[in-house]
C-alpha cells in the first residue's frame, strides 16, 4: 500500500502500528481512535507530503514536495493500494 498525504495537511492522517507473532502491522486513520478498538497504538502524524510505504517487509516513509503558496489548497488526498 502506498499513502500520499495531500501537500497543504487539510486532512490530517495518524499512523498506528500493532505487533503480533506475524511481525509488526501498520494502519493510518484520519483519528487515532479508530486505533484503540483494533488492538493497534498511535505512533505520529503522518506528515504534509509525506508519503508512506507499507509492504510485507515493513513501512518506510519518504518527504516529498512541501507545501507552498503556489499550490492549490484543496489539493486532494491520495490513497493507492497495490
Amino acid at each position: 500500500m502506498h499513502l500520499l498525504i495531500q501537500l497543504c495537511l487539510v486532512r490530517p492522517l495518524v499512523l498506528g502500528k500493532r505487533t503480533s507473532e506475524d511481525g509488526d502491522e501498520w494502519c493510518v486513520a484520519s483519528e487515532d481512535c479508530a486505533f484503540g478498538p483494533i488492538g493497534f497504538q498511535r505512533v505520529r502524524d503522518v506528515l504534509p507530503g509525506e508519503m508512506i510505504v507499507i509492504t510485507e517487509e515493513g513501512m518506510r516513509c519518504q518527504t516529498c514536495k512541501r507545501c507552498d503558496s503556489s499550490i492549490a489548497k484543496d489539493t486532494t488526498l491520495a490513497l493507492h493500494w497495490m
